[in-house]
Parts: C-alpha cells; sequence; structure tokens
C-alpha cells in the first residue's frame, strides 16, 4: 500500500526513468548487435598507413582500408572467427556516439528516479512538518476547555 502511494505520487518521474532505461536497452542491443559490435567485443589490430590505405593482418589473414576520415585511426577491430569478413577501421568518433547513446538515456534514468526519490522526501519532510506546526489533532487547548466548561456550568 505505501510502495502503490509513493508510485502513484511520482509516476510520471518514474514512467520517464522507465522511457530512458528502454531507450538505453535498444541502443544497447544494437550497439553490441550491429555491425560496429567488434569495436566492442572483437581483437584490435594496429594497421599501417601507407597512402591512405591502412593495412591489416591477423593469423595470417590480412586486408586493407581506404582511410578516407581524418577522423579514423589505424586501429582495425575484427571478430578472430571471420578476421577479414568482419574487419572493421576504428572510428573513435562513431564509438564515442554509441557510448553516449547508450549512456546518456542511463543516466537520464537515475537521475528521474534521484529526482523522484529526492521529490517524495521533501515532500514528507514538508507534511511532517505541517502536522507539528497546527493544533490540528492534538485536541483542545487546556485553557480553553476549561473556559468552555465553566461557561456551561454558569
Amino acid at each position: 500500500m505505501r510502495v502503490r502511494l509513493w508510485i502513484g505520487e511520482q509516476r510520471a518521474f518514474l514512467v520517464c526513468a522507465l522511457v530512458f532505461a528502454v531507450i538505453a536497452g535498444i541502443a544497447l542491443t544494437m550497439a553490441l548487435t550491429g555491425p560496429s559490435r567488434v569495436q566492442w567485443t572483437g581483437v584490435s589490430v594496429q594497421g599501417t598507413e601507407t597512402d591512405g590505405t591502412v593495412g591489416w593482418s591477423y593469423r595470417g589473414a590480412s586486408g586493407s582500408f581506404d582511410r578516407t576520415s581524418r577522423f579514423s585511426s589505424t586501429t582495425v577491430y575484427l571478430d578472430p572467427a571471420d578476421p577479414v569478413g568482419t574487419a572493421r577501421l576504428d572510428y573513435p568518433l562513431g564509438k564515442l556516439f554509441e557510448a553516449l547513446t547508450v549512456l546518456g538515456p542511463l543516466v537520464l534514468s537515475v537521475v528521474f528516479v534521484a529526482a523522484s526519490v529526492v521529490r517524495e522526501r521533501r515532500r514528507r519532510r514538508r507534511s511532517r512538518q505541517a502536522a507539528a506546526d497546527s493544533d490540528f489533532g492534538h485536541g483542545l487547548d487546556p485553557v480553553r476547555l476549561r473556559a468552555i466548561i465553566d461557561r456551561n456550568r454558569a
């Protein structure tokens, strides 16, 4: 019952947190199942650049890439089971974008849950303070009660 009341008060915050957590989960799934997954789970091999072409070799398999972007490096990521088919040139900005796509919504989800907890604690503190400051629920003041009794006897 108490949890249900708390969730009812903080529903918007918790729904936002859930939405961002789902987005982070989808982004993580896409990063780990898409073609760029070898940048996270594969083996890195240092390539050599010659005239704008990055060549690499790994356990007898070799290949090369055109280095068309100045932001790409000479590091090649690949899956050891299929090095030629899965080789991918490292692109640090792409890796950063994928990391932010996963971590950004996850951090926002945590922020919404934390904001919900802080908001609920403040609400409870204000409620307790208001109850302590009022005379409601504590009965009549003894002096006032004595005056009423004396007036009714007369």
